[in-house]
């Protein structure tokens, strides 16, 4: 999608297959213009997808410091993590809760995801606006779905244009275990039978300037929630 900072990984990364089809009918010609549609479908079998890399580390009160950006490593949090203890009582350390632990370890493992199937359906017509009719990405522990739209301009290039994604996510295994001790796990599953998050998430800005603020915000959530207490107050 355009030039690729030098400083930044691709949100998507491997061999593609796109197929293209047009179709539209109209009295004239002009009519027939209006009324085409190009429909798209990108398949790929093998790749990596970050789309939802993110750092919340800076937003948890027991980190000293911030976190230095989202290097997709544990290394990137168990630095200030080397000095704590988790549940300590008495000790000079600052505690950090199960789902802090849990937030931390998962944005690190979901930063970089190994996908074994992906899938985005697109549609454009004549306001040549983009319909992401259906994305389907499917990985051992994660399942990723959405649907949204890039609203075309003439004025902007294709990947400055506004984008408005709606996501869904199943998780399973590992990644299951640490959202549900994070608190972010529903009881429903999906088609496929990953357990799915507590609610759905969107991204908007555009394919040039992701914002992932929402997804973000749930994450953040989930790490500085205060740890229940029984009704003897422990």
């Amino acid at each position: 999608f355009g030039a690729r900072p030098a400083v930044r990984e691709p949100m998507m990364e491997g061999i593609f297959s796109i197929a293209a089809t047009l179709t539209g009918n109209g009295r004239t010609l002009d009519d027939l213009v209006r009324r085409a549609q190009e429909k798209y479908q990108v398949t790929s079998t093998t790749g990596i997808v970050r789309v939802l890399r993110t750092t919340v580390a800076e937003a948890i009160p027991e980190a000293p410091t911030p976190v230095s950006d989202t290097l997709g490593t544990v290394g990137s949090w168990v630095g200030w993590l080397a000095g704590v203890k988790k549940d300590s009582v008495g000790s000079g350390e600052k505690p950090v809760s199960k789902s802090t632990d849990a937030v931390l370890n998962l944005t690190s493992q979901i930063s970089e995801i190994g996908f074994d199937r992906i899938s985005i359906t697109a549609t454009r017509g004549y306001d040549r606006t983009i319909h992401l009719v259906a994305i389907e990405m499917i990985a051992p522990d994660e399942h990723l779905t959405g649907f949204g739209q890039i609203i075309g301009g003439k004025d902007r290039p294709f990947a400055a244009q506004p984008l408005q994604v709606e996501f869904k996510l199943g998780t399973r295994g590992n990644m299951a275990a640490l959202m549900a001790q994070a608190g972010l796990l529903s009881a429903q599953k999906d088609e496929l039978g990953y357990k799915l998050l507590v609610r759905s998430f969107h991204f908007g800005g555009s394919l040039e300037h992701l914002d992932v603020s929402d997804w973000r915000d749930l994450l953040v959530k989930a790490a500085t929630r205060k740890p229940e207490t029984g009704k003897d107050g422990k």
